[in-house]
């Protein structure tokens, strides 16, 4: 029992670490494991306990410098612009809180379907597989038309796509490093340095708004469909939704934490459904599990529980601290320490082809967010390399 109490400390103290660095992602902590802990001798059960803590701890707090900052991952990014025009009303906290309950509830939503989703995929799965790259290409190109200026967007989703095809097609180093610190991280925040805006005093207070039941709906609806397919993610499944439910800013950023936080957890279910990974969690839990059972399931449950409350009791805490420190610094100096160390991380931890992606997809994503594209449109760098393996394979 204490050294499953072990486990949870060090996975949520390093969540916390990973989630408020920006570019440090649980997949490089999670990789070090699933190289090492074979070697260890270690009992399996801390090792799932740390690795599921690690990963639910980083998604809520990841929300904090994705808002508070513009330095995103690939689960938080949509929340970026949102994010920033609350900030910018001295509603930054709200923001936050709001991203926290959306990582709650999608959690606790995620774990009541878990049943069920367990049940279908299995009988749709040969279904699916069959149609899958069709599939993919049907979301990208319903996402590219969906746009005022198709054109423009279907020109930034086909670069997207050959940059992320080629990326992961050469020897580059942690590939998925300096290909979203480029697009997400620092594209916005370079974009920021040029506005300088000045931030208002930040409203700390409890979170007052409610979320209306239908897009709660909607957004469970739509999201367990997206959480098993490659290559498509919680960013597709809040701009579907969104294109249902026309969101305001706040209402966006709960659907968005709402559908990572979804995404995540049934991303366990797909693998012992299947035997598949479709996430960084998933990949070390497959490494860790050989066979899930009915105590693998229970330990999964508890440690998912418990990390969700520690968390969520942590989150206010570390966001008015946050607040407090960037309200008292220029946002410009900021904005610039932010960009200093994604640049840092990216250059350490891929290699020199790995920086010439970084630099490629900075430029890409500059010029989107230039023509008023939506960015979501550069998850083609995920979604076209997934096609073309699956049409390949």
């Amino acid at each position: 029992m204490l050294d499953l109490l072990l486990a949870l400390s060090i996975g949520i103290i390093l969540g916390l670490i990973t989630g408020l660095i920006p570019g440090l992602h649980t997949n490089l902590v999670t990789s070090l494991l699933i190289l090492s802990y074979p070697t260890l001798g270690l009992p399996l059960e801390p090792g799932i306990v740390f690795v599921l803590s690690l990963a639910l701890t980083h998604l809520m707090i990841d929300y904090i410098p994705s808002i508070l900052l513009g330095a995103p991952d690939e689960d938080s990014f949509l929340t970026t612009l949102p994010g920033h025009e609350l900030l910018l009303k001295g509603q930054g906290y709200t923001a936050t809180l709001l991203a926290r309950q959306g990582v709650v509830q999608g959690t606790l939503i995620a774990l009541l379907i878990s049943p069920l989703f367990l049940f279908l995929i299995p009988k749709i799965q040969t279904i699916i597989q069959t149609i899958l790259p069709y599939l993919l290409l049907f979301i990208l190109l319903l996402i590219i038309f969906r746009e005022t200026h198709w054109h423009e967007a279907l020109i930034i989703a086909t670069l997207g796509g050959i940059l992320g095809t080629l990326t992961f097609s050469l020897p580059v180093k942690e590939p998925l490093v300096p290909l979203l610190s480029g697009l997400f991280g620092l594209a916005g925040l370079i974009t920021s340095l040029n506005t300088n805006p000045t931030l208002p005093s930040q409203i700390i207070a409890p979170l007052k708004e409610r979320i209306p039941f239908s897009i709660k709906g909607v957004a469970g609806c739509i999201t367990p469909f997206c959480s098993f397919l490659p290559g498509i993610g919680s960013g597709h499944a809040a701009t579907i939704i969104a294109e249902k439910v026309k969101p305001s800013s706040k209402e966006f950023i709960y659907i968005t934490s709402y559908t990572g936080a979804m995404v995540l957890i049934l991303s366990i279910t797909t693998l012992s459904a299947l035997n598949k990974t479709r996430s960084g969690l998933a990949a070390a839990l497959e490494v860790l599990i050989p066979t899930f059972t009915t105590d693998v399931y229970l330990l999964i449950i508890a440690t998912i529980l418990i990390t969700l409350a520690l968390t969520y009791i942590l989150f206010p805490f570390i966001a008015q601290r946050m607040i407090k420190l960037i309200t008292k610094i220029p946002y410009k100096a900021i904005t610039l320490t932010t960009i200093l160390i994604l640049l840092a991380l990216t250059c350490t931890l891929t290699n020199p082809l790995g920086i010439l992606v970084c630099i490629t997809a900075t430029l890409l994503g500059y010029c989107t967010i230039q023509s008023g594209i939506r960015r979501i449109n550069l998850m083609s760098a995920l979604v076209v390399p997934a096609i073309v393996y699956y049409l390949i394979n």
